[in-house]
């Protein structure tokens, strides 16, 4: 396997943290692509003042949350070039924390490009030349597992606002957080908008993180981007339960431009019930179990 390159190196800081005490999702994905961006320009297929934005379009985001990450860790990013194609590349990234030396979240980048100068081509070329093959596998911790099997469900627009048994978990205007430099919004601003949507879909399933000192934590999101919408659309987000295990549950969220009327993404995720006490997986709440399968969808 080649080897990683440490790319980016920061900490935890405090507005990272969320209720359930550890970094909320939508900065480990604010991180990751600031690390993806110095890594592509550290391989000469961006140049500054570019952005990786310029030439590549972000397809499909995979992340396995392996270790929390807590306030005031130091961490490092590591990166490497996962697979090249006459059109895609795939990045791989991993999430380190300094203080454990265990690798805390890992991730797969998939963009798409279309050069237009010969600079950057010339070093795909030599990135393809200097890797053993150019389709690896990830490492074992970087393989997907809570969301093996499950059928990918990318339906119309009209096939999602009309269905009841879709819970609307979020419902705004798409506004950028991370991506200051561009009218568009990003990967994170959208798992920005899922960690707004956490506390509805609580909700429906009766919790309540105050009375039984249990929550929750993500251990894999997979997004598949169709668009990143403008700053100030209408933006909904539906949701709709799709397994329950003794200590798991996944939810697949459609992201929907109201204004468009289309479906700018869709991103699955795998959450484990956790005792925030001992910071451990533990059973889903029976109240809890009970009704979340009243919502399951076919």
């Amino acid at each position: 396997m080649d080897i990683l390159n440490r790319v980016y190196k920061n900490s935890v800081e405090q507005h990272e943290i969320d209720n359930m005490g550890h970094m909320n999702v939508q900065f480990y994905v604010y991180h990751a692509l600031n690390a993806c961006e110095i890594f592509l320009k550290e391989k000469k297929l961006v140049t500054w003042p570019q952005t990786m934005n310029t030439f590549f379009d972000l397809e499909e985001l995979f992340i396995r949350y392996l270790r929390e990450q807590t306030v005031g860790n130091p961490y490092v990013m590591l990166a490497k070039m996962q697979e090249i194609s006459d059109n895609k590349i795939i990045v791989y990234l991993e999430m380190k924390n300094l203080k454990t030396n265990a690798i805390s979240s890992a991730f797969l980048l998939t963009f798409k490009y279309a050069f237009g100068h010969s600079r950057a081509n010339q070093s795909l070329a030599s990135i393809k030349n200097n890797i053993s093959d150019s389709k690896l596998s990830p490492p074992s911790h970087a393989i997907k597992k809570g969301l093996l099997g499950l059928p990918n469900l990318n339906l119309k627009y009209q096939d999602v606002s009309n269905n009841q048994n879709y819970v609307e978990s979020f419902r705004g205007l798409a506004s950028r957080k991370f991506n200051k430099k561009f009218n568009q919004l990003n990967a994170a601003d959208y798992m920005g908008i899922i960690s707004k949507a956490v506390p509805h879909l609580l909700l429906e399933g009766e919790h309540s993180i105050d009375e039984t000192g249990i929550g929750g934590a993500a251990l894999e999101y997979e997004f598949r981007f169709n668009r990143f919408v403008e700053e100030g659309n209408r933006i909904m987000l539906k949701s709709g339960l799709r397994t329950i295990s003794q200590k798991t549950y996944s939810w697949t969220h459609w992201f929907m431009d109201q204004d468009t009327r289309e479906i700018l993404a869709v991103a699955d995720s795998v959450i484990v019930a956790m005792d925030l006490t001992t910071r451990k997986a533990v059973a889903i709440p029976r109240k809890m179990r009970a009704k979340l399968e009243q919502i399951l969808i076919a």
